[in-house]
């Protein structure tokens, strides 16, 4: 029996030091971070963000987000500009829908050729219209798999 584990103990360590460690992403999708301010320092109304692609229909990415300070959003790696609507109501029945234009660039990223495509983004130029949203200010332009960082402040105006 010793036999036997000392010819194949050689065998397996050359084996086993064949095999390479392959660090994929496990989510390979990157978001843009966007913070939540209305004068309280978060989000004390319901949100809903709803993306407009054009290619494939609306699809909401944000649904009755309430007492946030941050939301995530994914970005599409086909359009050159990203259409969120913003949708905001009170409990009270106001609301107001703005639409946000982010405009940026998109660049494959490259981890390895066993790992799934991935798309990084760079902000060119935010611009919004001003029902209910007051401001929105680009912190960093860079979008990779940093969801740590906040890359655009949304300050909404109080609700009529």
């Amino acid at each position: 029996m010793r036999r036997i584990a000392r010819r194949l103990l050689p065998a397996a360590l050359l084996i086993l030091s064949a095999c390479s460690s392959i660090d994929c992403p496990l989510n390979n999708v990157v978001y843009l971070k966007m913070t939540l301010d209305d004068g309280s320092g978060m989000m004390s109304d319901t949100l809903n963000v709803i993306a407009h692609r054009p290619t494939l229909g609306d699809t909401t990415m944000v649904n009755s987000l309430v007492e946030a300070g941050s939301t995530w959003v994914e970005m599409s790696y086909a359009q050159d500009v990203d259409v969120l609507i913003l949708n905001r109501h009170d409990s009270t029945g106001r609301y107001s829908i703005d639409t946000l234009l982010v405009e940026k660039s998109n660049q494959a990223h490259f981890e390895s050729v066993d790992c799934a495509p991935a798309y990084f983004h760079e902000i060119k130029s935010v611009s919004h219209t001003h029902h209910g949203l007051d401001s929105a200010v680009l912190y960093k332009t860079t979008v990779d798999y940093d969801t740590t960082r906040t890359n655009i402040k949304l300050y909404f105006k109080a609700l009529d």
